[in-house]
């Protein structure tokens, strides 16, 4: 990993991972921290989420007595806040300790619900489909008669609409 930029001063763009780059999408109205150098410190300002465009956020100060630039503020990990500092000096966002804690949590509790599902929904299929093999099995005479009697009772309902309708125009023809 490089070394970090000295305030002010531009490193060289690694245009792959700029063209990689994707910012994370805060709603408006998140909280988040914004680092008034760009570069994660101790300093920061709890803000909130305004606008939030393609590459960039506009953000509002909690603490109205800090000036936050009416500029579009890049996320700290913007490939752009490292190489352009006209990006940097507008400061870069973060989002908050609790909101990245809350996502490793929600993360943790989606893996272990996924892997319950599957442990659950193998066990369950499979037992079925071994009942279902079984009955199958047992009852494979009771099948074959039954389909033999369907497809017989299919000929006879034929055969007596066929005798319906000869009846039908037997009695048509009688009539006139």
């Amino acid at each position: 990993m490089p070394a970090p930029a000295i305030e002010g001063m531009a490193t060289p763009i690694d245009h792959a991972a700029l063209a990689e780059y994707k910012m994370p999408r805060p709603v408006p109205g998140q909280t988040v921290i914004w680092h008034p150098s760009g570069h994660p410190t101790p300093r920061v300002v709890i803000a909130t989420v305004v606008e939030v465009g393609p590459q960039h956020c506009r953000l509002a100060s909690l603490d109205q007595r800090v000036f936050l630039p009416d500029e579009h503020i890049c996320y700290v990990e913007d490939p752009r806040i490292k190489s352009n500092p006209h990006v940097r000096k507008y400061g870069s966002w973060d989002f908050s300790p609790s909101w990245k804690a809350e996502q490793e949590r929600l993360n943790t509790m989606e893996e272990t619900i996924t892997v319950l599902k599957s442990a659950v929904g193998d066990s369950a299929v499979g037992k079925l489909e071994r009942k279902i093999a079984k009955l199958e099995e047992a009852h494979k005479e009771d099948i074959k008669a039954l389909n033999l009697f369907i497809k017989e009772l299919a000929k006879s309902v034929t055969a007596a609409n066929k005798q319906l309708s000869d009846l039908r125009t037997e009695l048509g023809a009688e009539a006139k």
